[in-house]
């Protein structure tokens, strides 16, 4: 989800060649997390939650949050106030908060 989110904000922006090479080398650095069937069943379980408790979150946070609890990480964000229901209610482990 991020990664789209890294090559929408190209796009949208129009960068040129050589800033979206800068991307691509940086990215080649930093582990991606596979979405999977774990991933999936996890944003389904953080979707429902989120409406039983009458407080939906953003698809793209939940994606987010569910690649990190399927895979047992801690999110590094610097958007504390976003991720603040998946920590309280989900467990979800954030860096600099531990």
């Amino acid at each position: 989800m991020t990664f789209g989110e890294l090559a929408k904000w190209a796009e949208i922006r129009n960068w040129g060649q050589r800033r979206r090479e800068e991307l691509t080398t940086w990215l080649s650095r930093i582990a991606v997390l596979p979405g999977d069937e774990a991933v999936a069943a996890t944003w389904g379980r953080l979707s429902a939650a989120a409406v039983r408790r009458g407080r939906p979150r953003p698809v793209n946070d939940m994606w987010i949050a569910a690649c990190c609890l399927a895979h047992g990480i801690p999110l590094a964000t610097l958007n504390l106030k976003d991720y603040e229901d998946f920590n309280q209610h989900h467990g979800l482990r954030i860096l600099g908060r531990e």
